[in-house]
Parts: structure tokens; sequence; C-alpha cells
């Protein structure tokens, strides 16, 4: 959760143009780049996930190949994994910032 918050500060100090310039962010992408590492940090914070694997697929492709690769029965044993694994930590609770006029 720290890299990607180093990754969000890094992204904020640079023009989209300049993110543009960086491996993985294409420039359609670009402007939204840092919007989108601050929603997936807060996103990791309030529900007290520490680590993500970050990969250039959406989750569908993820889904395909991991059936492709482990047949059905590979969400089965995520389910049991998450079933096993011990509870998460309380998340962080979430705090609205109050309306300036």
């Amino acid at each position: 959760r720290a890299d990607l918050r180093d990754a969000a500060e890094r992204l904020a100090a640079l023009p989209a143009a300049r993110r543009a310039e960086l491996p993985g962010i294409s420039a359609p992408r670009a402007a939204q780049s840092l919007a989108g590492a601050v929603v997936g940090h807060t996103a990791m914070k309030l529900t007290g996930i520490r680590t993500v694997t970050i990969c250039p697929w959406a989750i569908r492709e993820g889904i395909l190949l991991r059936h492709i690769e482990d047949g059905p029965s590979w969400w089965a044993e995520i389910a049991r994994r998450n079933e096993e694994s011990a509870a998460p930590p309380e998340p962080v609770p979430l705090r609205i910032a109050a309306a300036t006029t």
C-alpha cells in the first residue's frame, strides 16, 4: 500500500503529458492515472488490503487465463483460501470531507 501511495505522489508531481511517457501509461489514460492511483490506494486502505498485484490486463482477462491454465477448480481453491485466512484487519473508517462554500 505504501508503494501505491508513493506512486500516487510521484504521479501528482507530473503533468498528464509527462505521465503518458511513463511505462505502462498510455496517452489516453494519462489524465486519469493519478485518480486511479488515489482510488486504488483509498480502496486498499478502507478495506484493509495490504498488497495487490498490478498488471496491464483487466480482471476479466486474468480470470479467463487462470481458467485456461488451471481449469475450473481454481475458483473453489480461491474460496477455500479465503475461508481459511485470518480475518483482515479492521478497515479504516470512512471520513467524508466537509463541503466548503
